[in-house]
């Protein structure tokens, strides 16, 4: 049976590393908690050809405030702190949305699964 600490273990492995050259460094991305899916889940509308980029960035606001940590897996920055930066460093936050999407298998399809699951009121493991 595993114990606190060997789960605990397992979840910090889940930390990506990414390389952000522009900024002279790495930077750390944990994987989202389902309460954080569901919640990243209501920045898109039922027909998502009618979201606004207004709505894109404050979705990929909250997904990076919820993912960039330290390498203990503590996050670094709310809303707040994102969208005070500068439009150039876009580009670099874009480019993380992406690989976080990619580190939590974010896609049309496992979305729609999670809708699924949800409703139905079953679970699946998404990992």
């Amino acid at each position: 049976m595993l114990s606190k600490s060997d789960i605990a273990q397992y979840i910090r492995g889940s930390i990506l590393t990414v390389n952000v050259p522009e900024w002279g460094g790495d930077v750390s991305l944990k994987k989202l908690t389902a309460t954080d899916l569901v919640f990243l889940r209501s920045f898109t509308r039922d027909d998502p050809e009618k979201a606004t980029p207004e709505d894109d960035l404050r979705a990929s606001y909250e997904l990076l405030a919820r993912s960039v940590c330290d390498e203990s897996g503590n996050l670094l920055f709310t809303v707040a702190d994102l969208q005070s930066w500068s439009a150039d460093q876009h580009a670099i936050l874009s480019r993380l949305v992406g690989e976080v999407q990619q580190h939590n298998r974010i896609t049309q399809v496992a979305v729609e699964e999670l809708e699924k699951n949800s409703e139905s009121g079953t679970a699946s493991d998404s990992t």
